[in-house]
């Protein structure tokens, strides 16, 4: 980045953008959908005609579980690097707190599915409102000034997300059929995007009209 006359910074991203760009390639050469198969998907009946796509509480429960654990982890992840260089905390040691973050978004994963499977997706959906609520707590109650304090509450902020995802995509999966699922699923994942992409922007908003805390509390 130096070399280039970028700022430091800049160089993690450079990378990533090359990373994406490999990645294009290897699609578009080698993994591109054949001829006549990009309508395989769409659901038909053994007529052959096209049948409505599912619905019902299941299907509504898991995709706004989903899009919420998605929306509240990346308003509160985005702005903690931020409100932690404000606050005077290092470089590294913002990255520690995030990387704890991210670890905890996915080890925990097969103790989600296990609560899934032994409690059910609504039980743990609720779960995954909870452990949100306890991490914005942790912030309102520390102000975000506290390493300890924003270490734990990222920590369960991760933990949430998993809890939501898991319970919201079995609930998802468990409300299609065979025949709907990919496609519902798709669905669910582009309005999973959309809400992250959403609450990114407007935590940046609120933090910088309102302040970190006010972003906590209306987490």
């Amino acid at each position: 980045a130096t070399h280039l006359k970028l700022p430091t910074m800049a160089a993690p991203f450079v990378l990533a953008g090359l990373a994406y760009l490999a990645a294009f390639i290897i699609i578009a050469m080698f993994l591109r959908m054949p001829r006549g198969e990009s309508d395989s998907s769409r659901p038909t009946d053994r007529f052959g005609a096209a049948t409505p796509a599912p619905s019902g509480p299941g299907l509504r429960f898991g995709t706004i579980t989903i899009c919420g654990a998605q929306a509240l982890m990346v308003a509160i992840m985005t702005m903690t690097p931020v409100h932690m260089r404000h606050n005077g905390f290092s470089l590294s040691t913002t990255g520690l707190v995030i990387a704890l973050h991210i670890a905890s978004m996915y080890l925990p994963a097969p103790l989600s599915g296990y609560l899934v499977d032994r409690f059910g997706s609504r039980v743990v959906g609720q779960l995954a409102a909870l452990v949100f609520s306890s991490s914005a707590l942790v912030v309102l109650v520390s102000q975000g000034s506290s390493l300890i304090s924003m270490t734990a509450a990222l920590i369960l902020l991760g933990w949430g997300w998993s809890l939501g995802v898991v319970a919201g995509s079995t609930a998802v999966t468990n409300a299609t059929t065979s025949v709907t699922r990919a496609r519902m699923q798709g669905r669910v994942d582009a309005a999973m995007s959309i809400a992250g992409a959403l609450a990114g922007l407007l935590s940046g908003f609120v933090v910088a009209t309102a302040g970190f805390t006010w972003l906590a509390l209306g987490a």
